[in-house]
């Protein structure tokens, strides 16, 4: 026994003084996740254009003046009105397809200046730009002139008008993406 004993003596000392052998077995798989890419590009969306300060520009100047253009109408048929006279202006039943046609013309105009504008931005962004700004724009102006007319002659009742402007929305939303289409694509 005493010579069992000082070999696992000696072989006791031995690993105490010799660093320990690196096993050639390798050690058990974990399961490793890779970290998601710092900088991957991501095509920009529609939304982008609320968080892009060229776009937000434009939507913000094409809205704003679409609706002093409607306060502008409005003002016209409230003088008209106040002062009384004896050939109205605006004929009634003509004053929403004049709001509608000046909506119309405004968009071509707006909307090709947004195109010139906003050369270096993706198409679909300018397309997306032009689309809001011309729907969201037209709305003011008819929404404001149908408040001065109900506020002088009180004959057309908002549910009256919700047709009518669904309408004129969906016809300046093809004119603004067409008039962006043809401005980029000519």
């Amino acid at each position: 026994m005493s010579g069992e004993e000082t070999q696992s003596g000696q072989a006791h000392q031995q690993s105490a003084q010799s660093p320990p052998q690196q096993s050639t077995q390798s050690p058990p798989e974990q399961s490793y996740q890779q970290p998601p890419p710092q900088h991957q590009y991501r095509e920009p969306g529609i939304g982008d254009i609320f968080s892009r300060n060229d776009t937000k520009y434009e939507l913000k100047f094409g809205i704003a003046l679409y609706a002093v253009v409607g306060f502008g109408v409005g003002v016209i048929m409230l003088l008209d009105e106040v002062l009384g006279s004896q050939t109205t202006l605006f004929p009634l039943v003509l004053v929403w397809e004049m709001s509608a046609a000046i909506a119309v013309i405004m968009t071509v105009f707006i909307t090709q200046e947004q195109s010139s504008v906003l050369d270096d931005v993706p198409n679909k962004l300018t397309y997306a730009t032009a689309a809001v700004t011309a729907a969201v724009g037209t709305l003011a102006l008819l929404f404001v002139s149908w408040l001065f007319q109900e506020l002088t002659i009180e004959t057309v009742g908002f549910g009256d008008v919700i047709g009518s402007w669904i309408a004129v929305l969906v016809g300046v939303v093809i004119i603004a993406v067409g008039t962006v289409a043809i401005a980029r694509n000519v």
